[in-house]
């Protein structure tokens, strides 16, 4: 991981490490002849090259893949939370969403931890507060 909130911009990878132990699992059983698993060594292998990355800013949350680039300022997200198997999930413009990735630089709980501390800071809006009824002035 690389910055901080205080020194913004965070930057979090798919760890290298984690990569590298897949790309060698399934190139162990491509060798078994299994060769489903050749799928997972070009992932793995990819992920190598050009790790899946975060980033948290004071403009917004950006999130780039080999073939894709996605950013969200941080009024039109909330509801940041842990998911099963290293995912994260999140709420914009009405609809919920996650990020398939496992392997970060690090967990996950802290992951959304950071991005739940960077929206509270730095957005004046909130997506779920305009969503939620409870939350308007009478």
């Amino acid at each position: 991981m690389q910055g901080n909130l205080d020194e913004p911009p965070v930057v979090i990878r798919i760890s290298r490490i984690a990569s590298l132990i897949g790309f060698v699992l399934c190139a162990v059983m491509v060798h078994f002849r299994i060769y489903l698993f050749g799928i997972g060594l070009i992932y793995f292998g990819w992920q190598l090259l050009d790790p899946n990355m975060i980033t948290i800013a004071p403009d917004g949350l950006g999130w780039k893949t080999t073939f894709r680039r996605q950013h969200w300022a941080w009024n039109q997200v909330c509801n940041f939370r842990p998911m099963p198997w290293g995912q994260f999930g999140w709420d914009a413009d009405g609809k919920s969403h996650s990020i398939f990735g496992f392997g970060w630089e690090v967990g996950t709980r802290k992951i959304v931890e950071l991005l739940n501390t960077a929206r509270s800071r730095w957005s004046s809006v909130s997506a779920c507060d305009a969503l939620d009824p409870s939350t308007e002035e009478s």
